[in-house]
């Protein structure tokens, strides 16, 4: 299949990222929700860091809730005035973030954003902002989410053997019909094959972490860029076998590759995409029951 390579525009990231923040902002609930997860999985123990953050996020949900252009003007400068001093938590970096689209500057909001997927991709694509993640970056990931599937395929060789598309086409229909050939195989995986399932879960979210915080650069870079004549090269990404002991690459060699993002031909992607995500987080769920 020819494959060419896949250049994001500032609009595609600007997008995605001001949907996102636009959401909190409009969403108490949501908005609140998240600053709750932030603090609870990124704890700060500084304690001055922490009152900073707080009187801070308390300056924002009064800009946010306040009608008065002249408080919401004054909350919003204590508020970054609060946040800039401060490193690059992903608590601080969501705030400045907020403030910045309440500002109408879109392009700083998320490069601010962006900075999560890069200080902490695990907790940005699970939990803070998983549908940015797949709206955005997911698109790039098509190799990784292959790598997986064919080491997955190598601890359970039968995993290959499932139904084939409809005639010639790209098309891929996610029905019962493909599902239970994957639960029938899970049913009788052994221990050994467990183990090496859940090392390969820990080296897949290895891989997805290091081209998540590659892609957030990458995305900085592309919205920073004002040369019209001159387009921000995607990166390569980063396929990583067997480090640290892990499933080998069916050779017994280790291997790192760094590959050029593709884009399936005529854009075909999504339904095979979520195909691998879905026998990823199914066999994940069985792999838990031998931790």
């Amino acid at each position: 299949m020819n494959t060419t390579v896949t250049v994001t525009t500032p609009a595609q990231i600007l997008r995605y990222t001001t949907a996102f923040i636009t959401g909190a902002i409009h969403q108490s609930q949501l908005r609140r929700h998240l600053i709750e997860t932030l603090h609870r999985e990124t704890p700060i123990t500084n304690q001055v860091t922490l009152k900073q953050l707080n009187l801070a996020s308390e300056a924002l949900e009064s800009a946010i809730s306040n009608s008065s252009s002249a408080i919401r003007s004054s909350s919003l400068s204590l508020a970054e005035k609060l946040l800039l001093p401060l490193p690059d938590y992903p608590l601080s970096s969501f705030l400045l973030s907020l403030i910045q689209t309440l500002r109408n500057r879109t392009e700083e909001s998320a490069i601010i954003l962006l900075r999560i997927f890069h200080s902490n991709p695990s907790l940005a694509r699970s939990e803070i902002a998983p549908s940015l993640y797949e709206h955005l970056f997911c698109f790039h990931l098509f190799h990784v989410f292959q790598w997986f599937d064919e080491q997955r395929t190598r601890i359970l060789p039968s995993a290959s053997e499932t139904p084939s598309r409809d005639g010639d086409t790209d098309d891929y229909s996610v029905s019962n019909d493909l599902v239970m050939p994957y639960a029938k195989l899970l049913s009788s995986v052994s221990g050994g094959q467990a183990l090496k399932l859940k090392e390969l879960e820990r080296e897949y979210e290895e891989v997805l972490d290091k081209n998540c915080r590659v892609l957030a650069v990458y995305f900085k870079e592309v919205l920073v860029n004002k040369d019209e004549d001159a387009t921000v090269s995607p990166p390569l990404l980063i396929l990583k076998s067997a480090a640290g002991g892990g499933v080998d690459d069916g050779g017994g060699l280790h291997r790192k590759e760094e590959i050029q993002m593709p884009q399936l031909e005529n854009g075909r992607y999504n339904v095979m995409l979520s195909l691998m995500l879905f026998v990823y987080k199914f066999i994940l769920s069985f792999n838990s029951t031998y931790k």
